[in-house]
């Protein structure tokens, strides 16, 4: 019976004795010396492989003899038969007689060539997708959870957090207060409850959130991530932070341009190349009479004053070109006919 279990095992099985000669083996070292049994019985790994690799083999054997108990490696393996590599894990365990005294050592060995590929596939692609976090120019990712009845922790922050929060990803892992207490406290309330609300429903989280350094400086990140529930009940979420500082304070410059075009107490035009107008400020309205819809879109030229010759504005535009600006005191026309005097700036 046991012979037939080690005829039909798909691993391969030998023994040797304690001078590392075979003392038996199963069809799978048959294939993989291709020689039968009888002529492997007797001889050793330097009848079959390099000396460097039957010396390896020896000295596996040894540390397991010597250990007294079981001893697992890995490793490539040729076969003989039809010239294919293929990757083993091999598990080594000394054999005794009845008074414990080591007779030799028993080896299987596994072909584990699918999983060690895919293992090898798995972690280049962790690998890439570190890389591309680590080197998000203005964000990190990250993996956060939140056990059932526990407290918030990160599994994983690449290498970017430290840019843009001011704490390593280490630090951060290991106290993840570090980071959360960075979010201003007049957001943390919004920022609870948004998590509550993503973590009940699984829908995706996103928030703009305003934080502080360590070092004092305020900065603005957004936080995008979608959640999935572990069998344990906890929360999941893989996330993307970025830094938009800049893009909050591009928004806050031109909210102040577009307060500083709406209050101005001067008339203001702005118009494309061509002069076609694009936009106008409620001054602009209060002093021509003509409304804003009655100016966007159509040529400046409805404004110019008869009172010049035509080419006199095709001068202004010349010289304002060349110069980038124009400056000048000008007789214009109100909707009704009434003449007006009015100082120009133009600026291109």
């Amino acid at each position: 019976l046991n012979h037939l279990i080690l005829e039909t095992l798909p691993d391969l099985v030998w023994m040797k004795d304690t001078n590392g000669v075979y003392m038996m083996c199963n069809p799978g070292i048959e294939q993989l010396y291709g020689a039968s049994e009888q002529n492997i019985i007797g001889k050793t790994d330097f009848d079959f492989h390099p000396p460097e690799v039957a010396r390896f083999f020896l000295q596996k054997d040894r540390e397991s003899m010597q250990s007294k108990g079981p001893r697992k490696n890995e490793e490539w393996l040729k076969s003989a038969s039809d010239g294919n590599e293929f990757f083993v894990e091999t598990i080594k365990t000394p054999v005794v007689d009845a008074h414990g005294n080591v007779m030799g050592v028993l080896g299987i060995a596994r072909d584990i060539t699918a999983r060690h590929k895919m293992e090898n596939a798995l972690r280049e692609s962790e690998a890439r997708l570190r890389m591309l976090g680590d080197n998000l120019p203005d964000g990190y990712v990250y993996q956060y959870v939140r056990k059932n009845g526990g407290k918030p922790s990160f599994l994983y922050l690449s290498a970017g957090v430290e840019r843009v929060n001011g704490i390593s990803a280490q630090e951060a892992i290991r106290n993840p207060r570090l980071l959360l207490d960075q979010i201003d406290r007049k957001h943390i309330r919004q920022f609870l409850q948004a998590e509550d609300n993503s973590a009940q429903s699984l829908t995706d989280f996103a928030m703009q959130v305003r934080m502080v350094r360590p070092d004092g400086k305020e900065h603005w990140v957004h936080l995008r991530s979608h959640p999935h529930r572990r069998d344990n009940g906890d929360t999941v979420w893989d996330g993307i932070a970025i830094d938009i500082t800049q893009q909050k304070r591009d928004e806050e410059r031109l909210r102040l341009a577009a307060r500083v075009f709406s209050d101005a107490h001067e008339g203001i035009i702005i118009a494309t190349a061509d002069l076609r107008i694009i936009d106008v400020n409620p001054f602009f309205t209060s002093i021509t009479g003509y409304s804003r819809e009655e100016a966007i879109g159509h040529p400046a030229n409805f404004l110019y004053s008869p009172d010049y010759p035509a080419d006199f504005y095709e001068g202004i535009i010349a010289s304002a070109n060349e110069k980038g600006f124009w400056q000048g005191d000008l007789w214009q026309y109100r909707k009704n006919g009434e003449r007006y005097a009015v100082s120009v700036a133009l600026s291109v």
